[in-house]
């Protein structure tokens, strides 16, 4: 009767019409060999864990969306622009450590433009370049002021400046009689 026993499984697990009844009978029989090997279980902690590991998944997914839409650098979220008393200012909200940022400002003005940022502000960066280059620059109270010659009614500077200080970095840009634009940069390490 043995034989009987042994030429029919060898026989469902050679036929391919029978593997998947083979395998079931396979999987029972490992499982139970598996359930008499005495092996600790603990399924409260195995549950805990993998709650642990869909949230570290889930958090790791967060912060590639993040990145990818510009909350560590350049991107959507990190382009800003402001505007007001005939002055634009455009700039990043995030930088890096040492990366060069751009700050460009365009204004009217008839002949001459003087444009004033705060000196606060500029304290945290090194100043590389200014393009065109300003006619002069004075200081003022709080204030460097960079005096521009007026192409076609207007001026439109970039400023390349290289952050030396990293965190949460206000600063202010104004025409010379006008209210001043108030605006912050969070400069990661």
């Amino acid at each position: 009767m043995w034989y009987a026993e042994l030429a029919g499984t060898y026989l469902a697990r050679s036929l391919p019409h029978n593997l998947g009844v083979a395998r079931r009978q396979t999987a029972q029989r490992d499982s139970s060999v598996a359930r008499d090997l005495q092996i600790e279980e603990d399924l409260d902690f195995q549950n805990r864990e993998w709650q642990v590991q869909r949230a570290g998944w889930a958090i790791l997914g967060l912060v590639t969306v993040l990145a990818l839409v510009g909350i560590f650098g350049a991107g959507i979220i990190s382009s800003a622009s402001l505007e007001a008393n005939g002055l634009r200012l455009e700039y990043e909200r995030f930088g890096r450590l040492r990366r060069p940022e751009s700050l460009r400002i365009s204004f009217e003005a008839q002949e001459g433009g003087r444009l004033l940022i705060s000196r606060d502000y500029l304290d945290h960066f090194t100043v590389e370049d200014i393009s065109p280059r300003p006619d002069r620059v004075e200081a003022a109270a709080g204030w460097l002021v960079y005096h521009f010659t007026a192409h076609d009614g207007g001026v439109s500077a970039i400023f390349r400046l290289q952050p030396e200080e990293f965190g949460r970095i206000s600063g202010a840009v104004r025409l010379a009689q006008a209210e001043p634009i108030a605006f912050r940069q969070f400069i990661y390490p």
